[in-house]
C-alpha cells in the first residue's frame, strides 16, 4: 500500500500489510531493501499495482472465497471451511462496489484491467521520485 507522504524527503510512503508484522518506510528505501535488478530472468520481474487509497476503500470487496479451504459442496454443508479462522469483522465491501468480490481487480498484474496502475520495477522508481502527488487512475 502507497501512501503520499510528502513530509518525508518528498518520497510516498510504503505499508506493507501482507505480512505478519506492519512494515513502513519511505518508498525508495522499501524499493532498493526489498527488491533486486541483478540477474533477475524476465518471467520473474516484479511488478506493483498502485491504487489510491480512496479508490481502494470505495471500490474494493471480499466476500472471502480466496479463504475457503473447499467451496460448499452441498446443501448439507452450506457453511464454507476456511483454511485459517476467518477474521472476526464482517466481510469488507466499499459504499461503491458493484460486485461482493472484485480482488482480483486489485491484485492482477495485467495492464489492462483492475483498479489503479501497474509498474514494473524501473517505473516505480520513477514513481517514488515524483516530487508532486500522483492520483492513479480508476477503473471506469
Amino acid at each position: 500500500m502507497l501512501l503520499p507522504s510528502y513530509a518525508l524527503e518528498n518520497s510516498p510512503l510504503v505499508l506493507k500489510v501482507g505480512c505478519m508484522t506492519l512494515i513502513h518506510g519511505l518508498g525508495y528505501l522499501y524499493l532498493g531493501t526489498s527488491f533486486s535488478t541483478a540477474n533477475v530472468p524476465d518471467q520473474f520481474e516484479s511488478f506493483f499495482r498502485v491504487v489510491s487509497a480512496n479508490v481502494y476503500l470505495d471500490r474494493f470487496a471480499s466476500d472471502r472465497s480466496h479463504m475457503f479451504a473447499a467451496p460448499p459442496v452441498s446443501a448439507m454443508l452450506p457453511i464454507p471451511t476456511y483454511l485459517q479462522p476467518a477474521p472476526p469483522y464482517p466481510p469488507l465491501r466499499g459504499a461503491h462496489c458493484m460486485s461482493n468480490h472484485n480482488l482480483m481487480d486489485f491484485v492482477s498484474m495485467l495492464p489492462s484491467g483492475g483498479y489503479g496502475d501497474v509498474f514494473n520495477i524501473q517505473t516505480i522508481s520513477g514513481f517514488f521520485e515524483l516530487k508532486e502527488e500522483l492520483e492513479p487512475s480508476e477503473k471506469p
